[in-house]
């Protein structure tokens, strides 16, 4: 039987009558891993006060150069020499930052979920729980239109100095579309990208974190 449609998206979809999703940022070159994950986590102190009682809102939006200026004290320039020549440049970056966050206090989920769908992934965006995904480009992700749902085309790489281009953005939700699941995705080019800076991506080619 195949599923009905349907589409969870926490930017549009109130959790305790408290929408849990900042405003999409505008990266820097080089660092959707930082613009991703810090919508993540101001994504999480959101949900935090639509289950206070009675409720707060976090309205403070952090500061990606603060963090920027954080990775590259410890790890040198993002996009420099040394990530040039690393043959892990984009999994390095979000393990990095992730670590800072981690150094910073900042909590993560504990229970990480399995990489199945929808069973597993669906609870945790059901509670409101924004993550940090990756996905490697294709070039059909250049002409994605508003609504399209990106499919990685292994045929068609984007590559930068012989590897394959990788991307970091903040899951929100999730969708099914005549019988194909997929992730929502708030994506870091700032709220005139796709639907105000709303994508959708098929979920075989989600990596989490």
């Amino acid at each position: 039987m195949e599923a009905k449609d349907i589409e969870i998206n926490l930017k549009l979809d109130p959790y305790h009558g408290k929408i849990v999703v900042p405003a999409a940022r505008r990266q820097q070159p080089h660092t959707c891993f930082i613009s991703s994950s810090s919508t993540c986590v101001e994504s999480k102190y959101k949900r935090k006060g639509a289950l206070q009682d009675p409720q707060e809102d976090f309205e403070v939006r952090l500061s990606t150069e603060d963090f920027i200026a954080m990775y590259e004290k410890e790890y040198g320039p993002i996009g420099g020499e040394a990530e040039l020549l690393s043959t892990h440049g984009g999994f390095a970056r979000l393990t990095n930052a992730l670590e800072i966050l981690k150094k910073e206090g900042v909590p993560g989920i504990k229970d990480k979920p399995e990489k199945k769908f929808p069973q597993d992934i669906k609870k945790l965006l059901n509670l409101a729980h924004a993550m940090l995904g990756t996905f490697k480009i294709s070039k059909n992700y250049k002409t994605l239109k508003p609504g399209d749902i990106y499919v990685y085309d292994r045929n068609n790489r984007e590559l930068v100095n012989g590897r394959t281009c990788s991307h970091a953005v903040a899951i929100i939700g999730y969708g099914c579309r005549g019988g194909v699941w997929y992730y929502v995705f708030q994506n870091s080019y700032g709220e005139s990208w796709g639907e105000d800076g709303i994508g959708r991506y098929f979920f075989s080619s989600l990596n989490l974190s």
